[in-house]
């Protein structure tokens, strides 16, 4: 059964980055895919990057380690992508944004059976 995902944040005009909260994968979905769509800022631009992580999201103990994805590292307009293979979650980094009040989104698509 897929998992629909969408997590959205409002952003004031910064020029530091404003990270989201991780979102947990089932990492045991075989095969394990995920599509995504990254959404710009509604009202003014800015600049995304979408981030995942091997470690353990649930783990209080340690400080996930961020690998930003290859594709999606310094984009100002909407972009997709996928995973095709296992991470542990996927995070939205909005690393600037010109207008305050701008809502980012990121959609994401799990496919897969356990």
């Amino acid at each position: 059964m897929p998992i629909r995902t969408r997590y959205t944040m409002t952003v004031d005009a910064t020029s530091v980055a404003t990270v989201g909260r991780w979102i947990p994968m089932d990492i045991y979905a075989v095969p394990f895919n995920v599509g995504f769509g990254a959404i710009v800022g509604s009202a003014g631009s800015g600049t995304i990057r979408v981030e995942h992580t091997f470690d353990n999201v649930f783990d209080a103990s340690i400080t996930p380690t961020a690998f930003v994805h290859s594709d999606v590292s310094a984009n100002s307009s909407n972009i997709d992508g996928n995973y095709a293979y296992g991470v542990s979650a996927v995070r939205l980094v909005v690393a600037s944004c010109a207008s305050g009040g701008s809502t980012f989104a990121l959609s994401l698509i799990q496919t897969g059976s356990v």
